[in-house]
């Protein structure tokens, strides 16, 4: 009888656990002042096929250790939803954070925040060097999204930009090879900025990054293209794109 009841208790509490976990992070024992924040206990599920999934799009993501109050900066460029989502770059402690609706000016610098560390990162320990953050304007799972540059930082925003750092993980797949290509958009066409092939195999789950050099560019739109080549399959590719606004930081 005993083992009976030990085994309906551990039964409840993985259905609760599953339960919780297909909520996400968006559950009243995760809400915060500005944000939703904790543990979701699973990976959340998606389509049932082969992808590729933008977990941290920075300009700048300065360290830190402890207790911290982070904030994050991001150009606006015209009215749109914005979601800002943080998550571990490798799946370990399943964090992830996602912001409540917030009053952004377009055509402006916003800022996110206070993002304190010591209310999840800390005491659950998650590591501060496996958190990504993505800000995202239209949150569409594929093809061609919206998103702005994110500038994490606790004291003062970087004095110089220098690079993007776009960070990816396979889903449902090993990509043999990745290419990716940098554009400027203009008004009636797009002009290639750079244009590069990582050939080392990107296993499933497994986080990789692109890094575009930013010191040269001008103000203005740009477009980044990502083409996975899935490994043992020379006919099946995962394409996405992703379009922001590369502005000057603010004084």
């Amino acid at each position: 009888m005993r083992r009976r009841r030990l085994a309906g208790a551990c039964l409840v509490a993985l259905l609760s656990s599953l339960q919780s976990s297909a909520q996400g992070v968006r559950s009243p024992q995760h809400e915060r002042a500005n944000r939703f924040e904790g543990l979701v206990g699973l990976p959340i599920s998606g389509p049932n096929r082969p992808g590729l999934d933008l977990i941290s799009f920075t300009g700048f993501f300065e360290s830190f250790t402890g207790n911290v109050d982070l904030r994050i900066g991001f150009f606006l460029p015209s009215q749109a939803p914005v979601q800002i989502v943080a998550q571990e770059l490798a799946e370990d402690r399943f964090y992830r954070m996602e912001s409540k609706p917030g009053d952004w000016a377009p055509n402006e610098w916003s800022v996110f925040g206070p993002w304190p560390t010591g209310d999840v990162i800390i005491p659950d320990k998650v590591r501060p060097s496996n958190i990504g953050v993505v800000v995202h304007l239209d949150n569409r799972p594929e093809g061609r999204s919206l998103i702005a540059p994110a500038f994490v930082h606790q004291s003062t925003v970087a004095a110089n930009l220098t690079r993007y750092r776009a960070q990816l993980r396979p889903v449902r797949t090993t990509l043999s090879a990745v290419d990716y290509t940098l554009e400027r958009v203009e008004a009636e066409r797009l002009v290639t900025v750079t244009k590069a092939r990582l050939a080392v195999e990107r296993p499933e789950r497994q986080p990789f990054r692109v890094d575009l050099d930013a010191t040269s560019l001008a103000e203005g739109r740009f477009l980044l293209s990502v083409v996975g080549h899935i490994k043992n399959d020379s006919t099946l590719k995962v394409n996405r794109q992703y379009e922001f606004e590369h502005r000057r930081l603010p004084k």
